[in-house]
């Protein structure tokens, strides 16, 4: 598979997600827009579904856990709760997607790594049952989402060249992470819903129920929608994102919760993680 490319500089990355009901990833092209010099090379994205309520999960309790440690082993602080403690209160189910991709004999050379989760819970206090249908007076149900990504750069790196002459080879950092979640219900109580540089805070911390999770923030800043800007004039309060744009060398990651609030019994909710790589150009 070949990466495609961009020449144009951008740090906040318009986004590209593959289609379909179950999770895609792999390279993407980036459409971009000038904002600083950071050349945006290479990325992609991924989309899943999650149908909480129809009784059959995607992944149970046991592989949850299994999954947490795993990444725990695999990224330590990064890994998917970070520095917080795990909880397991009230879960539903969840869906994961991993990437782990090698390049060669291109532009592009090197591997890099992505993970994530993301993670439906009973809302505590709600009266549900394991589907998560609320027997209270508004008859909607309601569910709280956890969701967490990671990235591993590697040691990718780019080159351009003119005919047999290399002009610049450049070490790709990580630039751009998203997770978001679109649904045809609506988003409510987001943990993390202001922009958050590295200046004000090195954890940003993400409470929620019987537990919490947090993660570095080393460099970089995080902004949310549709707490500023937004990305869907349609329905913006069907929508929640939480983004962090910089340039990052090894392991960055990022985790948020928000609700989602529905009419139907057995809603189907949309997940998205979105990455992206690149080098700080002199020109």
């Amino acid at each position: 598979m070949s990466p495609k490319e961009t020449s144009t500089t951008r740090r906040a990355v318009l986004k590209i997600i593959g289609g379909g009901a179950a999770a895609t990833g792999g390279f993407a092209g980036v459409s971009a827009a000038e904002d600083d010099d950071v050349m945006t090379k290479l990325g992609g994205g991924i989309h899943a579904t999650l149908s909480p309520g129809d009784g059959d999960p995607d992944m149970d309790e046991d592989e949850f856990r299994e999954y947490v440690e795993k990444m725990a082993e695999r990224y330590g602080d990064a890994g998917v709760f970070g520095t917080g403690d795990p909880t397991y209160d009230g879960f539903i189910t969840a869906t994961t997607d991993n990437i782990d991709t090698s390049t060669e004999g291109g532009a592009y050379e090197g591997d890099y790594e992505v993970n994530s989760v993301a993670a439906t819970y009973r809302v505590e206090g709600d009266s549900a049952g394991d589907s998560g249908e609320s027997n209270s007076e508004s008859d909607q149900t309601r569910y709280r989402h956890f969701m967490w990504t990671a990235v591993d750069n590697g040691d990718l790196t780019y080159t351009a060249g003119l005919g047999s002459f290399n002009i610049i080879t450049e070490p790709l950092r990580t630039a751009y992470l998203q997770i978001g979640v679109e649904t045809a219900g609506k988003v409510a109580n987001p943990v993390v819903t202001d922009t958050i540089s590295a200046d004000n805070s090195s954890t940003v911390a993400v409470e929620f129920g019987s537990g919490d999770a947090s993660f570095k923030l080393p460099s970089g800043r995080v902004t949310t929608t549709p707490s500023g800007e937004i990305l869907s004039d349609q329905r913006p309060d069907s929508e929640y994102s939480l983004e962090w744009d910089g340039l990052a060398d090894g392991v960055r990651s990022i985790a948020t919760t928000v609700e989602t609030v529905h009419d139907e019994d057995d809603p189907s909710i949309q997940f998205t993680t979105e990455y992206n790589f690149g080098y700080e150009s002199l020109l």
